[in-house]
Parts: structure tokens; C-alpha cells; sequence
């Protein structure tokens, strides 16, 4: 489980760090933004969401992206990990 939370951090940091980061350097973080959405929209298909997922992640990778730009990494994975937690209670696998 631990090797899975730091994969997890890792690939967070993958698409807000680097990728939106490229281009913030650009003067292009609209762009970043959402090329790094994009690719969240698709890595969640790749982990076997559907493709129906993907257009679901595409508009929460702009969010988390959005709070990235103003908040940092810290506050991107504090909102993504409470995401995920209120998915978890509202599948009913937790409490």
C-alpha cells in the first residue's frame, strides 16, 4: 500500500509540476492546463475507468489544475485525495 501512495504522489506530480509547469515557464499555463487535463482524462481510461471517464476527468484535471495555479502541489493532492475519499464513502465502502 505504501508503494502504491508513492506512485500515486509521484504521478500527481507528474501532471501538475511538470506539465503545467512547462508551460507556465511558456507564459502559456491556459495551455498547460489543458493538455495536462487531457491526459488525466486518459490516464484514468488506462487504469480502466472507460471512456466515459475520461471526459469526467478531463473537467476535474481542470479544477485540480485551477487550485494548482493558485494553491500549489500541496493544496492539488489535499483536494484530490479528498475527492477520492468522498467517492469511497459514497460507494458505501466506507462507514
Amino acid at each position: 500500500m505504501m508503494k502504491q501512495k508513492k506512485f500515486y504522489k509521484k504521478l500527481n506530480w507528474i501532471f501538475y509540476s511538470i506539465i503545467i509547469g512547462v508551460f507556465l515557464d511558456k507564459k502559456k499555463k491556459i495551455l498547460g492546463l489543458i493538455i495536462s487535463s487531457i491526459i488525466f482524462g486518459i490516464w484514468h481510461v488506462i487504469f480502466g475507468w472507460g471512456p466515459l471517464k475520461a471526459v469526467n476527468m478531463f473537467f476535474v484535471g481542470l479544477v485540480f489544475g485551477g487550485i494548482y495555479l493558485k494553491y500549489g502541489f500541496k493544496g492539488s493532492i489535499l483536494c484530490h485525495y479528498a475527492n477520492n475519499f468522498m467517492s469511497l464513502i459514497g460507494l458505501g465502502l466506507l462507514f
